[in-house]
């Protein structure tokens, strides 16, 4: 237990730990952070040990476990004498007069209608009785040690099994996962592709976006498998790929002109990506796109001029920047050589987290156990009462006592109110 505890604690200090580091960052740390992962600290090889360590100790303690739930599912138990019945925490003797069937008779008809189960053992002019109730408890616990194995076990499995990336697409656009960065080791299995057929951005009076929505299509063999509208919280499920909302942005569509002004080069660029210059060592680095709709709508309705759209961009060459400055859209920027560049439209991209954990299933399964055994142990009140019925002469002695493992003060009321029922009821 204690080995366990410590384990719980280590992985809640290296979950803090993967909350605070950026994640998948880890090309951009020093030798030690890389050697740690800290950059994926979830799929660490130190994250997914500690994970293994705890399942191994939750196993260990179930499996020593094993002997206590035999021992408490078992209809029947030890029987105790009135010597031991006397050390217990709940403790009555009394003397009847009467015979000692019907003392017992009386006994076993009161701890039955309770709800008890009843084993017992004749010896001459003895009788010695056990009673239990609520003995399922046991099983309770069991089961939510054993949810936490399997919860354990999912997160396990989901880590190791599973996948992340995102990646940022304009309208029109397709792409297979392969190409998602941070999905290099996914399930080939996964070999499908997304379209990206629409994007919309849903606006308040004021102008400040209340929703976006992406309208994707999913590809099997270039053959649509499934078109689904997401939104933030609503996700594309394909084959347990969920597809996520994650962001939008503006990207730019880039052409390079020759001196003749026929066009060599074009592709679309998103916001911070760098488009490389072909046949030079030129590159454009593109900032920020700016569309008309983002300016103030007081200031667009006085100059319209000054706020169209336009590209913040800059000239780099061998990680220098030669050049830099904001351009319009259709605006022609020489380059060298007769060479120009122009930026003709700007195109929506949506930004995509695209992830598998196949251990949700096994993780929901041990949560339902969890629930499970947690209300066992919740409702169920394992109680055990002791009796022993002796004959003397011409009256019989009454010892009994009992024992519960919760509530306490109930059980001792509970069992004075059985008690005084037994010593003071009529018998018949």
């Amino acid at each position: 237990m204690k080995m366990g505890l410590f384990l719980l604690l280590a992985l809640i200090v290296a979950s803090v730990v993967g909350t605070l580091v950026p994640q998948d960052q880890a090309g951009e740390v020093g030798r030690l952070s890389r050697f740690l992962q800290l950059g994926d600290v979830y799929h660490s090889w130190w994250y997914v040990g500690l994970v293994g360590l705890l399942t191994l100790n939750l196993v260990g303690c179930t499996v020593r476990r094993l002997r206590l739930l035999s021992a408490g599912l078992s209809r029947k138990g030890r029987l105790l004498e009135p010597a031991q019945i006397s050390r217990l925490d709940a403790c009555r003797a009394f003397t009847r007069t009467g015979a000692l069937n019907i003392i017992e008779k009386k006994v076993t008809s009161i701890l039955t209608r309770e709800g008890y189960e009843l084993w017992s053992e004749v010896e001459n002019d003895k009788v010695r009785i056990g009673a239990k109730k609520g003995r399922f408890h046991v099983l309770g616990s069991f089961i939510t040690h054993v949810s936490l194995v399997v919860i354990v076990i999912g997160v396990l499995y989901g880590g190791m099994g599973g996948y992340k990336g995102t990646i940022d697409a304009p309208v029109g656009t397709n792409f297979s996962l392969s190409q998602v960065p941070g999905l290099e080791d996914r399930n080939q299995d996964d070999n499908f592709s997304i379209r990206v057929d629409d994007f919309q951005v849903e606006r308040y009076p004021d102008g400040s976006p209340s929703g976006y929505y992406s309208r994707l299509t999913v590809l099997e063999n270039n053959q649509p498998a499934k078109t689904a509208t997401i939104g933030v919280n609503s996700p594309l499920v394909y084959q347990g790929v969920k597809v996520y909302q994650a962001r939008y942005g503006q990207a730019v569509e880039i052409k390079v002109h020759q001196p003749d002004g026929e066009t060599s080069l074009s592709g679309v660029v998103t916001e911070g990506d760098v488009f490389p210059v072909v046949g030079t060592d030129l590159s454009v680095l593109v900032y920020r796109c700016l569309h008309a709709s983002d300016s103030p709508a007081a200031v667009t309705a006085v100059s319209s001029e000054a706020y169209s759209s336009q590209v913040m961009y800059a000239i780099v060459r061998d990680n220098q920047y030669i050049g830099m400055g904001n351009a319009k859209i259709g605006q022609s920027i020489p380059l060298e050589k007769g060479k120009t560049l122009e930026f003709t439209r700007l195109v929506p991209y949506t930004g995509l987290e695209i992830k598998k954990d196949p251990g949700v299933p096994v993780v929901w399964t041990g949560a339902m156990l969890m629930l499970l055994g947690m209300g066992m142990m919740l409702v169920l009140q394992p109680r055990k009462i002791w009796v022993v019925v002796e004959q003397k002469g011409a009256s019989v002695t009454v010892t009994m006592g009992g024992t519960a493992h919760k509530n306490r003060l109930a059980f001792t009321e509970h069992f004075n109110r059985l008690a005084d029922e037994i010593s003071l009821g009529k018998i018949q």
